[in-house]
């Protein structure tokens, strides 16, 4: 994450130098393209970031760590034959998933905020106009996205058992949900969409542009609630096999 974001900040200078003429450059772009990209003022610091870091690298990073962990957390226990054993524990199957599902929202939140403060500390080093405020709300809503397909696997896998279905779901459900986002502005009925799309509630908003977006992050914190809620029920009403 860090040689990724040093990466990024040190190629920006060129960016900037030739503002003029990338701003130019981009504008020759056909609408569908610039709309399927969602590029906004690029040359700026939190359109470069959005376009590079935060419009895919970001989110890809966040899904694939809680798509793994959610997968692990319950079917991979069973995979590996150690179900009986941690089920047999003189803790309910609820509390097991519930720390399971803390523990990835701890991961989530701790890769947001080392990719928060190595861009804000990167961004002593440049001249870069970011916002601290807005860098903070940008990493929150992409951890919080990780989040709803990190539940999506522990969901599946609390009622499959099987750790690459529970993975291959979530990250499928991620690339459909993905794409959706990102044909939306070229498809009409698409764009009817986009206000039941997590992706659009992590982004929708332009958190590196204009800070928190309340109602984006009440809704991806919702989902992944809800669904972390299913698959507690789920993994209470299932039987073991060793």
């Amino acid at each position: 994450m860090v040689a990724i974001v040093a990466m990024l900040l040190a190629m920006y200078p060129s960016v900037q130098e030739s503002a003029a003429q990338m701003d130019q450059f981009i504008e020759q772009f056909p609408e569908a393209l610039k709309a399927l990209f969602r590029i906004t003022d690029y040359s700026s610091g939190p359109g470069y970031l959005s376009t590079e870091m935060f419009s895919a690298m970001a989110p890809l990073i966040f899904i694939a760590v809680a798509t793994a962990w959610g997968a692990s957390a319950t079917a991979g226990e069973e995979d590996k034959g150690t179900a009986d054993l941690l089920f047999a524990l003189p803790i309910s199957r609820i509390s097991v998933v519930a720390s399971k599902a803390i523990a990835m929202i701890i991961v989530l939140g701790l890769i947001a905020f080392v990719l928060a403060m190595s861009l804000f500390i990167g961004k002593a080093f440049i001249d870069i106009e970011l916002s601290i405020t807005n860098l903070f709300a940008a990493c929150t809503s992409t951890a919080l996205l990780g989040a709803v397909f990190g539940s999506i696997a522990l969901l599946v896998g609390a009622l499959s058992g099987k750790r690459a279905f529970a993975l291959g779901v979530s990250v499928g459900a991620a690339i459909a949900t993905y794409l959706l986002y990102s044909l939306a502005p070229l498809v009409d009925w698409l764009e009817n969409l986009l206000p039941y799309n997590p992706f659009e509630w992590a982004n929708g908003a332009q958190p590196l542009f204009n800070g928190w977006d309340i109602s984006g992050l009440i809704w991806l914190s919702l989902t992944t609630v809800v669904i972390t809620l299913g698959a507690m029920a789920a993994i209470q009403n299932r039987e073991f096999g060793s």
